[in-house]
């Protein structure tokens, strides 16, 4: 190790060598120095290398998680993902820097959707085939409750209201988004839709809640107490109607994005009405807005692939809301979640349980 020092402070060049073996490892370091003769030794510092990026855009690595990986969340500081396994009934936890597993929850029958809340204390994992929505602890990875909305079986997309006090939960088969009380676990209300609803999501704003469904997307008060408020315009049926996605703070329209069978729609969320349908989004699964650019990923069956297997990542751009880029190669994607920067777009490939690390 080279030292120099400049002003007081001592700086070290580390090799690159070092640095590409160590990505998301804790490494200690301490050193010494002389003056005058007086030899004093350094505290004990402790260094976290980040891992190597790409410069362009693919994916560079993969994580294997298991059977039937569906969807994932990531904390707010960029360093843990959850990913649901909806045949292993387990939450795998990826640590991003080092891309490994480095846990897994248990007591998650057939985890399907993934919601954190805002200070990553609590995950939200809904059961699809159980009809429940597990609760855990992140800092014991242990179940703190089991919510269970009477009648609500495939359990789906959740949403928390803005002081998270109301836990929004899609009910597919049940045809209602059930309202539960976060502290107690209680039902407070039963909203009913149109068959299938999936999608439920909070609009920027923290003011409504949009919830799709295979006939139409409906919006409702976020205090969770009301019914259906306002039904979308123009929204032609979707045999299978998606995920839900904002323009970040409605820039630079205030236009949700909802994925469905055969197409997507974009909707103009101050008329809620269908201003706009991009087609060959086949059997399209959510849609996932990339933080600080104008970008919606979505994860469809490309040109000449196989029915039901999403192969092919779709990027659209928010201001032309056009198709810009599409990538290929992926086996059937669910989940797709962003780091903080926009920088790593984590895509679950459901057919393989593996997540794939793309470069934005």
């Amino acid at each position: 190790i080279r030292m120099g020092e400049s002003n007081g402070v001592v700086a070290f060049a580390i090799s690159a060598h070092i640095i590409s073996q160590s990505a998301g490892q804790r490494i200690k370091l301490s050193y010494w120095v002389t003056v005058g003769g007086t030899t004093v030794q350094s505290e004990v510092q402790v260094l976290t290398f980040q891992a190597t990026i790409p410069i362009n855009p693919g994916v560079f690595a993969t994580v294997a998680v298991g059977l039937h990986a569906h969807a994932l969340t990531i904390t707010n500081d960029g360093l843990l993902a959850y990913v649901g396994n909806s045949l292993d009934h387990t939450v795998s936890v990826i640590d991003i820097n080092s891309r490994k597993v480095v846990d897994t929850i248990y007591g998650t029958p057939s985890a399907f959707q993934m919601l954190l809340n805002a200070d990553n204390s609590r995950l939200y994992v809904s059961s699809f085939r159980a009809g429940t929505i597990a609760v855990i602890d992140t800092a014991t990875l242990r179940l703190i409750m089991t919510m269970t909305p009477a009648g609500g079986e495939r359990t789906a997309w959740m949403a928390l209201n803005a002081d998270e006090s109301r836990l929004f939960v899609a009910c597919t088969f049940g045809g209602f988004v059930a309202v539960h009380d976060t502290k107690t676990g209680a039902v407070l209300n039963r909203i009913t839709t149109p068959p299938m609803p999936e999608g439920v999501a909070l609009n920027p704003d923290k003011t409504q809640v949009f919830i799709s469904t295979s006939k139409e997307t409906m919006v409702t008060n976020a205090n969770g107490l009301g019914g259906g408020l306002a039904k979308v315009s123009g929204y032609t049926q979707f045999t299978q109607s998606e995920g839900i996605a904002f323009n970040p703070s409605n820039k630079p329209y205030p236009r949700v994005y909802v994925t469905g069978n055969a197409s997507l729609a974009i909707i103009d969320t101050q008329t809620n009405a269908v201003t706009k349908r991009l087609s060959g989004f086949t059997y399209s699964w959510g849609a996932t807005m990339k933080p600080k650019a104008s970008e919606c990923y979505v994860g469809a069956v490309g040109p000449g692939g196989t029915p039901g297997n999403r192969d092919s990542l779709y990027i659209i751009n928010t201001e032309t809301e056009q198709v810009i880029r599409r990538y290929a190669g992926f086996d059937n994607i669910a989940g797709i979640a962003f780091t903080p920067d926009g920088e790593i777009a984590l895509i679950v490939n459901h057919g393989t349980g593996k997540v794939s690390f793309y470069k934005t």
